[in-house]
């Protein structure tokens, strides 16, 4: 048997138990040519993925008589719906972490469930730093004293749950099985940097407030009233800082808009975050220009 006769075999077993219809086939796998054979199934609804694993566990079985090993992954695609803060994260015995406790719900088809992600102060300070606000270095977190907000840190964990639960093969992260991640500082910098178009869109928002370009990017939103507190309207202007700041004019296939729309909504929600933090900034620190250039400093 090769790789189609054990597709064909596996597929007609789901079909059966009416499972076909929530199977992935774009990231599902079938692999006859390892020491060990290897099967891959993406649900798109974790309320059948009970039901799918008893049929591959029954399929391997009957392999394993003929002498035949089968490894078996079946997972589901889940989706972040809210991610929230619930409080300073405790230990099982009861006692405080140095940490931030912050829930989530997924959901895959008619399932949802919540999950825990304990957010280290270390972690945190990582999150400073990517949005600029690395002069609080206190152990600790202090909102109302300008740091990082409970949404800078949302659209971090949402960030990192996204990459968790996209990874496939046999290391993937099954919620229903561990519903407890530890985001630390090495997590963080993983999440925060992993993203090539991310990384694309934050070097041009830093440099579209850079000293040297300050003052014409925002002169250019207030001509054409746009608000820096409306990002979905600045984005355009964003197009002219891809490739650096003092390659203005020159026009890429790619615009900002395009890179924006193909990030995850963790990615977006932290590139907005990062255009806020400087917008505000600079809001706070030049109140000239805030005075000269009205119209793109409404509602900030």
């Amino acid at each position: 048997m090769n790789e189609m006769g054990l597709q064909k075999q596996i597929e007609v077993d789901l079909a059966l138990a009416g499972i076909m219809p929530v199977v992935d086939r774009d990231r599902s796998q079938f692999l006859t040519d390892l020491p060990d054979w290897f099967a891959e199934i993406v649900l798109t609804d974790a309320s059948r993925q009970a039901d799918a694993e008893q049929i591959l566990k029954e399929i391997s079985a009957g392999l394993h008589k003929s002498g035949t090993n089968l490894e078996v992954v079946v997972r589901s695609l889940w989706d972040v719906i809210k991610v929230w803060y619930a409080g300073p994260a405790m230990t099982k015995e009861g006692s405080l972490r140095t940490a931030l406790d912050f829930r989530a719900q997924l959901r895959s088809g008619q399932r949802s469930i919540e999950v825990r992600v304990d957010v280290t102060i270390a972690a945190l300070m990582v999150l400073r730093q990517h949005l600029g606000k690395e002069d609080i270095a206190a152990i600790g977190w202090f909102p109302r004293k300008g740091d990082v907000d409970e949404q800078d840190i949302s659209a971090a964990v949402t960030r990192y749950l996204e990459i968790q639960l996209n990874q496939g093969g046999t290391s993937y992260w099954d919620p229903l099985l561990d519903s407890h991640l530890d985001l630390n500082e090495s997590a963080m910098s993983y999440a925060l940097g992993h993203s090539t178009a991310l990384q694309e869109l934050r070097t041009a928002v830093s440099d579209a407030f850079s000293e040297p370009v300050r003052r014409s990017f925002i002169g250019g939103l207030s001509a054409s009233k746009v608000t820096m507190a409306d990002f979905d309207k600045v984005l355009p202007d964003l197009s002219d800082m891809l490739g650096g700041a003092y390659k203005r004019g020159q026009r890429f296939s790619v615009s900002a808009r395009e890179l924006f729309e193909s990030l995850t909504r963790g990615e977006q929600e932290l590139l907005r975050r990062y255009f806020f933090v400087l917008a505000r900034k600079t809001k706070m620190e030049q109140p000239e220009l805030a005075q000269e250039y009205p119209p793109a400093f409404a509602g900030l």
